[in-house]
């Protein structure tokens, strides 16, 4: 079936038509604000970005060390090398730094670990920054031993003068240098300051260390090899007469003599050796004098002090002469005649006897 156009309808139509471009525009000029605030809008402005260089994060130098810290910027918008000509730093510690740019050089840090930030902002006043840390460390105090020298050799008993200085780059040098401690590892303390004076080390090869201690906790020090020489013991008289009988043992002693010795205390760690000699054999200290022998032995004696021999030192010892029996060790022949008698002589006999040669007979 055909549907017929008429006029009436093709008047509804038009009206129909025309309210319909009238809410278009009226929708497209609510909408046309919009499309131009979203078209003449910039893009969304970023952030630098800020990246330090040097030096590596964690890094650790001593007080009063320069430091050159290092950083680029980079943006989106801005030029980097302005931008980066613009970086600030920063301590968490000692707060801004000195210098602006991509490269500074500090020295003034204090003693901790930092967190060093490298700070910029752009154009469009966006801020950007990069850290790292970095630890300073107390510097160590110097010692330096100045007197003696290293290796010195001293007779015991000699006066010796050790000098040292201390110097540190925190702490005042003089101050610190009078505190220096004095050892040996062999005798432990042996005073403070920068100059001592002792003549008491013993005998021995001795580590003398001069070591300081700065107003931070942190120590330093320096050493010395010093050798003490022993001064052999004299043997200068004989205090006690010796005496023994004949064929008699005698022991002798360290007491039977007078020694001198300068750097060790008589009679601690003292021995004494008797040597060997004539007219008498020996065990030990103790003499034994020859069969039948009397008179004066001379016996070689040294003492040892614990470290050195004394020379020799000549003792004397008295035998006394003790009367021997004589032994009648044979005859001369003799003869008589039969039915006769003969008296017997002293000097028909052969007779031994060391101490005499007048002898009687009795038969």
């Amino acid at each position: 079936m055909s549907r017929r156009v008429t006029k009436s309808s093709l008047g509804n139509m038009e009206f129909s038509l025309s309210s319909s471009f009238s809410r278009l525009r009226k929708y497209l000029a609510q909408l046309l604000p919009l499309i131009i605030l979203f078209v003449a809008a910039p893009a969304y402005a970023q952030a630098p970005t800020v990246t330090v260089t040097a030096p590596a994060d964690a890094s650790s130098y001593a007080i009063g060390t320069s430091i050159n810290f290092t950083a680029t910027a980079t943006d989106v918008e801005d030029d980097d090398t302005t931008l980066t000509a613009a970086i600030t730093w920063s301590s968490s510690l000692d707060g801004a730094l000195a210098g602006t740019g991509g490269s500074i050089n500090v020295s003034t840090l204090s003693q901790g670990t930092h967190t060093i930030t490298a700070s910029v902002t752009d154009s469009d006043s966006n801020a950007g920054s990069g850290a790292i840390s970095v630890t300073i460390a107390n510097n160590a105090p110097t010692v330096t031993i100045t007197a003696p020298t290293d290796g010195a050799s001293f007779d015991s008993g000699t006066l010796i003068n050790f000098v040292a200085n201390a110097t540190d780059v925190e702490d005042d040098d003089t101050t610190l240098t009078a505190t220096i401690e004095w050892t040996s590892d062999l005798d432990g303390l042996l005073g403070s300051g920068a100059s001592i004076n002792t003549d008491t080390l013993s005998v021995g090869d001795h580590v003398v260390t001069a070591a300081v201690t700065d107003a931070d906790g942190t120590s330093g020090s320096d050493q010395v090899n010093v050798t003490i020489n022993n001064i052999a013991p004299v043997i200068t008289g004989q205090v006690t007469a010796l005496s023994t009988p004949e064929d008699v043992s005698i022991e002798i002693l360290l007491s039977n003599f007078s020694i001198t010795d300068p750097d060790n205390t008589i009679p601690d760690d003292f021995t004494l050796s008797v040597l060997d000699g004539t007219n008498y054999t020996r065990v030990g200290n103790t003499i034994t004098p020859v069969l039948d022998f009397n008179g004066t032995l001379t016996v070689p004696v040294t003492v040892n002090d614990g470290y050195d021999d004394s020379e020799p030192f000549n003792a004397s010892v008295t035998v006394d002469p003790v009367n021997d029996r004589p032994v009648i060790s044979g005859q001369f022949a003799l003869t008589i005649d039969e039915d006769t008698s003969i008296v017997l002589q002293v000097t028909d006999l052969v007779i031994t006897d060391p101490d005499s040669s007048n002898f009687t007979l009795d038969v």
